[in-house]
């Protein structure tokens, strides 16, 4: 038996629209991708469904159970509820100036503030070596004076000895 092809395990799957409170497809999901990430109100739709619903999804939307496609006068209310914002050149030019530089100030913020982390990090560093040079010059003067008192108790010891078979 042959491995599916791609239509196949497209024409398996189990595809949903989802849709907002005006009842206008918000989504499309496929239960091969989205497993188990797939809203509750989503509606199962077939393969068919999904080709032509996604093809223009404007043109439908949910009425009650149903899925239908708008009427003219649905489009047509819908499309003079937009916001008509047009902008000039000069002023697309200016918001994308702009948004560069905002980025760019953004950018230039976060490199300052990693800069200034690496320093801190860097300074702790010296600071720890600094105490560990100066914790293991403790150790050898210790060890110094561990070696002179043995050397002391060893010469005391040997006088003693030498005391004791006078």
């Amino acid at each position: 038996m042959s491995e599916p092809n791609n239509y196949e395990l497209q024409q398996k799957s189990q595809y949903y629209a989802d849709f907002n409170e005006s009842g206008n497809i918000a989504a499309f999901y496929v239960d091969e991708i989205h497993r188990g990430n797939i809203p509750e109100a989503a509606l199962p739709i077939t393969f068919e469904e999904w080709q032509t619903f996604s093809a223009n999804a404007n043109a439908y939307k949910l009425d009650g159970e149903t899925i239908r496609e708008k009427t003219e006068q649905e489009i047509a209310e819908e499309s003079t509820d937009l916001p008509l914002v047009l902008e000039s050149t000069e002023q697309n030019v200016d918001r994308l100036e702009n948004d560069n530089i905002a980025t760019m100030l953004a950018l230039a913020e976060a490199y300052e503030t990693s800069v200034r982390n690496n320093a801190q990090r860097e300074q702790e560093s010296l600071d720890t070596m600094l105490a560990l040079t100066e914790a293991y010059g403790l150790v050898i003067e210790q060890q110094a004076t561990i070696e002179s008192l043995t050397t002391r108790l060893e010469v005391l010891e040997t006088v003693f000895a030498l005391e004791v078979s006078d």
